[in-house]
């Protein structure tokens, strides 16, 4: 049987899975990292726990369901973000996991969701038998020379707007920064053939996120950064970024061709004076400069299931579409 589960019974998942998922939390914060989460004002509304539980009664699998609001040139959709599929060790090997996720996709299908979407930490086979496609997601990651970066930052220069390029600055996001955040990417999503609308409030929940762990977590989490202009006031898009070391991950790059050349010719410069030794991010993100070569994903493979026939063929579209238009904050 599966049915959403109440608090004690949320408790009893967070108890079990801590060793596994934690980061870098201590039992204490992680359970209260998790109800943060649902007590925030996004995720009152767009989170929940679901668990199945076998014939004698006893909670075998559990997982998170998000409710999204994807779009696709005009056209809105919703789809149901599948999250920490959980099976207890002494509960494994029955298939409890696929009979949840079977009986929870009836669920969204009776409540005219679209599609389910996960992402997956395991091999993706294991979804992809359940009718999940895999999206066709590539990285970049590069180790960076001091050469290199001198002959980057000049091609970028060649191709970015100059009015732009010395106007941007680094810092620390601001939760002031979300309502531009928010227009900004609706902008860049007109652009796109589909993705995940973002509202003010949904920027304040998934950097809260980071925030959280930033302050809290034991693993030395990395702060996020915002590349706007030098006034605080946004000239058509943002970059976010994440620093560890000599690692400098870039997460979002968001704007116009003009804006979105004018942001990496920064973030290259930046990496010049902070001494990046490896740069990487998403194929989306990754800057026209023709050296950087892309791999396939090795980890958290983005998927997506459709629920209603008639949409079968346009959901699945997206899932081949290269470069997928999913953003580093879009994961779930």
């Amino acid at each position: 049987m599966l049915r959403r589960l109440e608090p004690a019974e949320i408790n009893e998942v967070l108890n079990s899975n801590f060793k596994i998922w934690s980061p870098g939390l201590s039992r204490d914060r992680y359970r209260h990292y998790q109800w943060w989460q649902l007590d925030h004002s996004w995720g009152r509304r767009h989170l929940e726990y679901w668990g199945y539980f076998n014939d004698a009664a006893k909670l075998v699998a559990s997982c998170k369901r998000y409710i999204f609001e994807y779009c696709a040139r005009g056209k809105s959709f919703h789809v149901a973000g599948i999250g920490a599929v959980y099976v207890p060790e002494e509960h494994r090997g029955h298939d409890y996991a696929r009979q949840m996720l079977d009986q929870l996709a009836d669920y969204c299908m009776d409540e005219g969701v679209d599609a389910m979407a996960l992402n997956s930490d395991i091999d993706p086979d294991y979804y992809a038998e359940l009718g999940f496609q895999l999206f066709d997601a590539k990285v970049f990651s590069l180790n960076l020379s001091e050469a290199w970066l001198n002959s980057a930052i000049d091609k970028m220069l060649q191709i970015s707007d100059p009015d732009l390029d010395e106007s941007f600055n680094v810092r620390a996001i601001q939760l002031e920064d979300f309502d531009e955040m928010s227009r900004h990417h609706g902008r860049w999503l007109g652009s796109r053939p589909y993705g995940l609308r973002r509202t003010p409030d949904y920027y304040r929940y998934k950097v809260g996120r980071e925030l959280y762990l930033f302050q809290h977590s034991s693993l030395n989490w990395p702060k996020l950064e915002i590349i706007t202009d030098n006034f605080g006031e946004f000239v058509g898009g943002y970059a976010l970024l994440e620093q560890a070391g000599a690692y400098l991950r870039v997460l979002e790059v968001v704007g116009s061709e003009r804006v979105f050349n004018s942001l990496w010719s920064q973030i290259l410069r930046l990496a010049q004076r902070r001494r990046i030794k490896t740069l990487r991010g998403w194929e989306v993100v990754r800057p026209p400069l023709k050296e950087l070569k892309l791999q396939n994903r090795d980890w958290s493979f983005p998927m997506i299931c459709p629920l209603q026939e008639e949409l079968e063929e346009q959901l699945l579209s997206w899932a081949e579409h290269s470069p997928p238009t999913i953003l580093e904050l879009d994961h779930f």
